[in-house]
């Protein structure tokens, strides 16, 4: 039910930008919840395709949509605007190729009302191809320090951005989305928000995540986004043992670039990119209900024994390639103390 002000309990936040294709799918999945009490907050990112006109027929039939049109910015930014305006005590994340299940907020917000640390709550996610086809169901840890262990020491995003529920104030709070990344903005935040209050997940399946080449996350064939994971993770580092956070407000323009690039030549160097696909093509084929798939992942894995051994490695001593890369970045007299 509203609250004395009549203001939303949730506001559910979308960012499209040419995004037609499966748009009508995913508002309808928000349109269709059974939790009926949101706001429905759609910024179109300036886009080129028939988005804006497909936002603007649905908002036509159902006022709990707020159109937000503005230039393309990039998906950071458009969130920002988005949480600036949200009136919800929470926010639900969904992308514009994704779809929720029908009791999604539903389930979420009972779950997160009744836990006042909370200020990340996710959830499992099935897996869904370019047809709508399922093709494995993910899932994650459900107490918070599972899923910092996760964050921290393997540099794993253990909440789908599109089962992201969100406390406004808390996000607020941390300073928002971060402008100065472009692909994994979700995990810094939550690697942010970590300190502020309790993350967590609910082992139930509540979004479809849409798989396909389209994806911005495959962006440069994905370099992009691993390494602003490395940066998110590596600046939260430096900040925790007292340095200045290369991604803050307090860093310039030249020294978060400085570092980003410092951090791409290990990236590289590792081919971390090459490994990161490995295993998601190898967990994806194991979540697949084929047995034949399944053997054909893992004698394919066996012709490639440095990553396997890179698996194991991480498995059990963590990521150590951010670790290098903060003393790297230390030990160069870059990391300055923060005041």
């Amino acid at each position: 039910m509203p609250d004395d002000f009549g203001r939303p309990q949730i506001t559910v936040l979308m960012s499209v930008c040419n995004g037609a294709r499966w748009l009508h799918e995913s508002i309808e999945s928000i349109l269709e919840q059974s939790f009926e009490d949101f706001e429905f907050i759609i910024v179109n990112d300036g886009s080129q395709d028939e988005s804006l006109d497909i936002i603007w027929r649905y908002a036509a039939l159902d006022p709990r949509i707020r159109v937000v049109d503005k230039s393309n910015s990039g998906l950071t930014d458009s969130l920002n605007v988005g949480i600036e305006s949200a009136q919800g005590e929470w926010i639900a994340r969904i992308d514009a190729d994704d779809i929720a299940m029908p009791d999604r907020l539903a389930t979420q917000l009972d779950y997160a009302i009744r836990d006042e640390t909370c200020v990340v709550l996710g959830s499992s996610a099935v897996h869904i191809d370019e047809h709508g086809k399922e093709c494995g169901l993910v899932t994650y840890p459900v107490h918070h320090k599972q899923l910092c262990h996760l964050m921290e020491a393997r540099c794993i995003n253990p909440i789908a951005h599109s089962s992201a529920l969100i406390r406004t104030a808390a996000v607020r709070a941390v300073g928002c989305y971060r402008k100065r990344f472009r692909r994994s903005q979700d995990y810094d935040l939550w690697l942010r928000l970590s300190k502020f209050g309790e993350i967590r997940t609910i082992d139930r399946p509540l979004v479809r995540i849409r798989k396909h080449t389209g994806q911005v996350s495959h962006e440069g064939g994905g370099l992009q986004q691993v390494v602003d994971a490395q940066v998110a993770l590596a600046s939260f580092m430096l900040a925790r043992q007292g340095f200045t956070d290369p991604a803050s407000a307090q860093a310039t323009d030249e020294q978060f670039r400085e570092f980003w690039h410092f951090v791409q030549r290990r990236v590289l160097q590792s081919k971390l990119p090459d490994y990161r696909k490995f295993v998601e093509d190898m967990k994806a084929e194991l979540a697949s209900g084929s047995y034949n798939r399944k053997i054909r992942a893992l004698l394919s894995s066996l012709r490639m024994p440095h990553y396997l051994l890179q698996f194991a490695s991480i498995r059990m001593f963590g990521d150590r390639l951010t670790r290098r890369t903060v003393t790297g970045w230390i030990g160069r007299g870059e990391g300055q103390c923060a005041d």
